[in-house]
């Protein structure tokens, strides 16, 4: 990581790509890099990742705006975000979020049950109308079928 010797460098230079390469040969040489010196994939701390990713970033908007001017490494360090971090949180984050639902849904009790509008009308009732629903169907031989207690089979009554 050292900045003296970066500062020195182009872009070019960083991508090992010439001056005359074209956007398709600095994204294929951008993604070799990317591939080997990944904070995420190398443990290799004499490249610094960043420094790869502006000089990419550099060329892909100079190829736009002709404009190859040297990089200002200390601000690009200030602004850059540490990836291995992130990564570690996000990590956390779900691992916390995983044992949360685990332990939500093994606790025993059982989701409230949402209700449409519709259904919470068909559900209210008070305890006598409850009680004199269960005494209808209690009533109710529910046992046989009504084919059945008419004694035909289920064409014959449907036709019926």
């Amino acid at each position: 990581m050292n900045n003296n010797n970066n500062n020195n460098k182009s872009p070019f230079d960083i991508l090992g790509v010439n001056r005359f390469s074209t956007q398709k040969e600095i994204r294929r040489r951008y993604l070799d890099l990317c591939k080997k010196h990944h904070p995420d994939v190398s443990t290799n701390k004499t490249i610094d990742f960043r420094e790869i990713t502006v000089a990419y970033e550099l060329l892909t908007n100079s190829k736009k705006n002709n404009n190859t001017t040297g990089v200002n490494w200390e601000q690009v360090q200030k602004t850059s975000i540490n990836t291995r971090t992130w990564t570690r949180n996000s990590y956390f984050l779900g691992f916390g979020l995983t044992a949360i639902m685990i332990l939500y849904l093994t606790s025993g009790k059982a989701p409230p049950q949402a209700l449409l509008p519709h259904e919470r009308t068909r559900f209210d009732f008070t305890a006598k109308e409850e009680e004199e629903r269960q005494q209808k169907r209690d009533n109710n031989d529910t046992t046989t079928a009504p084919w059945q207690s008419a004694g035909m089979t289920f064409r014959e009554w449907r036709k019926k």
